[in-house]
């Protein structure tokens, strides 16, 4: 991570940057990875995680993942300093620590993390909300009505 710059992280992620991809520097956590040193790469439509070298100098190998298919979501943001994001997708589980602020990068890593939350994590827990309000509304031996007031924030039943 000492030779990480905002120049070397454009350099590498040019061939694989799309439309309105947001950038940042990670650890991987997981034992399906390639390398621990990586870059996640991120829009709307899906996760492209480029895995790097040890010198952070080289892409190793490369891993395109549906956002669609990002299941069992976890972000977390214990601490001051990193943001702990895990994910299942087609049977393997990832797990990333990124480190909130890179001095080189910039804003590059807050930015990428904001879009997690307010695009991603946060769509991600509406689908699992309106899922199980349909399928209590179709559950017949369920006496009341459902009312969604804040579907982002909390389910309130009034019977």
């Amino acid at each position: 991570m000492l030779f990480i710059h905002k120049k070397l992280i454009r350099k590498l992620t040019t061939p694989y940057i799309e439309a309105n991809m947001q950038i940042c520097y990670a650890q991987s956590q997981s034992f399906a990875s390639y390398s621990s040193k990586t870059i996640l790469l991120l829009n709307h439509d899906k996760l492209i995680i480029l895995f790097l070298n040890f010198f952070s100098s080289k892409v190793i190998h490369t891993l395109e993942i549906p956002v669609t298919d990002l299941q069992e979501q976890n972000y977390n943001t214990g601490s001051l300093l990193d943001a702990l994001w895990s994910f299942q997708s087609n049977g393997q589980r990832w797990r990333f620590r990124i480190i909130k602020k890179i001095l080189p990068l910039g804003t590059m890593q807050q930015d990428f993390l904001d879009f997690l939350q307010h695009h991603i994590i946060r769509q991600s827990n509406i689908t699992k909300k309106t899922l199980y309000i349909s399928s209590v509304q179709k559950n017949r031996s369920c006496i009341g009505v459902f009312w969604v007031h804040d579907v982002l924030n909390r389910i309130t039943t009034v019977y």
